[in-house]
């Protein structure tokens, strides 16, 4: 983790869901080929279930790691692309971090709806992620300030949101309703 630290290229983080979805390390593959040139640090965090070695040749700017806390992540990256699992969705915007998302499945496409609609991500569909289609993705991401910016306001309004009040609230209320 100290390497995170270290001064140089921004971190790119690409990480897939801890409960592995059929074919989902192809967000990886694909989105290493455009990284490998560009002037980044890129670290990918995999699963157990995922294969590590169908990833291909890992390029010279790109660590690969089994789990690590993206609470001592995120705070060093520039960029998240994932699979737009709630769980990376939610803590790239409390962190004010840009993503690239390609939704796989589940509830995916929803979550990544909301985050292209709240203007902090681009989206590419699972069945157009593509070396040049995702290598464009990151790109615009990386390169239009405006995303960093809507980030950055979205972290701020949720680091105002008091969650824990609220919900012990909700409870209180609801233990209150039932009698």
């Amino acid at each position: 983790l100290d390497l995170l630290e270290t001064f140089g290229p921004p971190w790119v983080l690409i990480t897939l869901s801890t409960s592995p979805q059929p074919g989902d390390t192809t967000i990886v593959k694909t989105a290493l080929k455009p990284l490998a040139s560009m002037n980044v640090r890129v670290l990918v965090t995999l699963a157990p279930g995922h294969d590590k070695g169908g990833l291909g040749r890992i390029p010279d700017n790109v660590l690969v790691a089994g789990y690590i806390p993206h609470s001592k992540v995120l705070p060093h990256c520039r960029l998240v692309i994932s699979h737009a699992g709630h769980g990376i969705v939610m803590k790239a915007m409390t962190y004010g971090i840009p993503m690239v998302l390609v939704p796989w499945g589940r509830d995916q496409p929803g979550v990544a709806a909301r985050a292209l609609r709240l203007g902090t991500a681009t989206v590419v569909p699972r069945d157009r992620c593509t070396v040049d289609v995702l290598a464009a993705a990151i790109g615009e991401a990386l390169n239009d300030p405006g995303y960093l910016q809507r980030s950055r306001f979205v972290s701020r309004r949720l680091g105002r949101m008091d969650g824990v009040t609220k919900a012990v609230r909700q409870i209180e209320t609801f233990l209150d309703n039932r009698s």
